[in-house]
């Protein structure tokens, strides 16, 4: 029998060993007592609420203890169609000490060098073992509080990791070059408590500015290409919290969602910059951003799953051999956000989902391209939505099976109710686009338009600016056809109401579940 090994869930389940475990030996607020055993069955019992087998052996020196070589590990579900196990993942460290300091609170000691080891078996083929080597420097983490409810505070001038050697199907490989991260001025809590059976979990994470460096050749003779990457990220900030229930199964997420399962972490940086670039005897690219701030967040629990990036002044210069000439862009903003119910239930439930591109600028050689004659304003691009609604569920999006199987079948997971569009702001070439929306969808009735689609009904407001001025003009450069410029223009000012000036007009238009259609009170013969 040949078992299934998954890279994309190895990878998933690789970083939430690693974010577990470092949250308990790395970083709390609390007082009371602890105890080094206390400490040690916590951490055993929280990394076994994730489905990790404790293989570590602490050994007691008087009142502390001594974990000679930290070790866990995790076996990987198949895929949903397969009848065996994927494999497991282990993850195995350094000596770490647990040290009663005599005052009711416990320090996690560790070298100033540790060697850590990744692997996955799966089949022959996806075998893995990355060895890494994990530095510290002014590390403190000093655990508080009751064996119920352990907090753990750290502060670290700096925390590195280099990758040192990769095993693969091909044997061990040294890393060709470079792969580190430094974290600098590193400050946080983590406090894990248990209540009803369930482990609680709060954290935050203060770093003054992460750095990543990646300069790697290609071992292989026969396929010769140079990899760089490096950044910095200033003010980097996180907050973080999670309720794990009592026989918590990560591989039966909807049971778990069911049983009050939850998780929230956000994080917000001040600044940030990156290069990348790669060559090759056939190709090769360099790309360079920078941001002046941002957010990320990312939540899930039973009401749902939420998803929110936002950054702020972004620049991108991008040069490829695949490419004829250089891209230099900026813009104010880009965002995109989701908030939609993750679990099948009767009722309607709410969604919502934005997304923000403000005054991105246009290349000039693009717009050397679009508009030689220079005839258009080359106004920056701003692209605004926010989408509301509600709906239902037939699965669970959590439920691999029922959505693999729907994958098969292409079946719907669910269905939408009413959508609500909050806002849309278009503008681009000297015009501006703005609408609001609101429609009701009755599933069990058939669209008049389209028989494939449900009926729908609503009003929608749209409010144009320079609109018709534009339309003109790309039928004078050609870009659409003349006589469909002067037709769509002309039905614009005859259907539109006018607002501020000629070039300004507003519509209401109504769309009834009968399919009858009317602008501004204005019935258009559209069947």
């Amino acid at each position: 029998m040949t078992h299934s090994f998954h890279p994309g869930r190895r990878t998933t389940r690789l970083s939430t060993a690693l974010s577990a475990t470092l949250a308990a030996i790395l970083p709390g607020v609390a007082m009371a007592e602890v105890s080094p055993q206390d400490v040690w069955d916590q951490w055993q019992s929280y990394m076994s609420g994730f489905g990790y087998e404790m293989t570590a052996s602490p050994v007691a020196e008087g009142g502390n203890l001594r974990i000679p070589t930290f070790s866990m590990t995790m076996p990987m579900p198949a895929a949903p169609e397969a009848d065996a196990p994927a494999g497991e993942i282990t993850l195995t460290m350094g000596e770490i000490g647990l040290i009663d300091r005599g005052d009711g609170s416990v320090g996690i000691e560790m070298p100033a060098r540790m060697p850590i080891i990744l692997s996955g078996e799966g089949t022959e083929e996806d075998d893995f073992s990355i060895k890494a080597t994990l530095t510290t420097e002014g590390y403190s983490t000093i655990a508080t509080g009751t064996p119920e409810d352990i907090s753990y505070d750290l502060s670290a001038v700096r925390i590195g990791m280099t990758v040192d050697e990769f095993t693969g199907k091909k044997g061990p490989v040294a890393t060709p070059g470079t792969v580190a991260m430094t974290m600098e001025g590193a400050k946080g809590t983590s406090r894990l408590g248990t209540v009803a059976g369930s482990t609680t979990i709060e954290q935050s994470f203060d770093l003054v500015k992460l750095i990543y460096t990646v300069d790697i050749t290609n071992p292989q003779p026969d396929k010769p290409g140079h990899f760089k990457a490096s950044g910095t990220i200033d003010g980097l900030s996180s907050t973080g919290r999670g309720v794990l229930p009592d026989g918590f199964d990560p591989a039966n997420l909807s049971a778990a969602l069911d049983a009050g399962y939850l998780v929230d972490g956000a994080m917000r940086y001040v600044s940030g910059q990156g290069q990348t670039e790669f060559e090759d005897p056939e190709q090769s690219f360099k790309i360079a951003t920078s941001s002046e701030g941002g957010t990320f967040r990312v939540a899930m629990s039973s009401a749902g799953l939420a998803y929110d990036v936002l950054s702020r002044n972004l620049t991108l210069n991008l040069e490829s051999s695949e490419m004829p000439f250089p891209v230099a862009t900026s813009m104010t903003a880009f965002g995109l956000g989701v908030d939609v119910p993750v679990s099948a239930t009767e009722e309607a439930q709410p969604f919502n989902a934005s997304l923000t591109l403000t005054d991105l600028v246009v290349p000039d050689m693009i717009w050397m391209m679009a508009d030689p004659t220079n005839s258009l304003p080359h106004d920056p691009l701003t692209a605004e939505v926010d989408l509301s609604g509600k709906g239902r569920l037939f699965v669970d999006l959590t439920d691999e099976a029922a959505m693999s199987q729907l994958g098969k079948t292409g079946g719907n997971p669910g269905e939408v109710d009413s959508l609500s569009i909050d806002s849309f702001v278009l503008k681009a070439a000297g015009a501006t686009i703005d609408a609001s929306a609101d429609f009701a969808i009755d599933n069990e009735a058939v669209s008049v338009f389209n028989p494939a689609m449900p009926a729908i009904a609503g009003t929608a407001d749209l409010r144009l600016t320079g609109v018709m001025g534009l339309i003109n003009k790309l039928g004078q450069m050609g870009l659409i056809p003349g006589p469909q410029a002067m037709m769509t223009a002309g039905m614009i000012q005859q259907l539109g109401k006018i607002e501020s000036g000629p070039d300004d007009v507003s519509a209401k238009i109504e769309l009834s579940q009968e399919g009858a259609v009317t602008i501004n009170g204005n019935a258009l013969p559209l069947r």
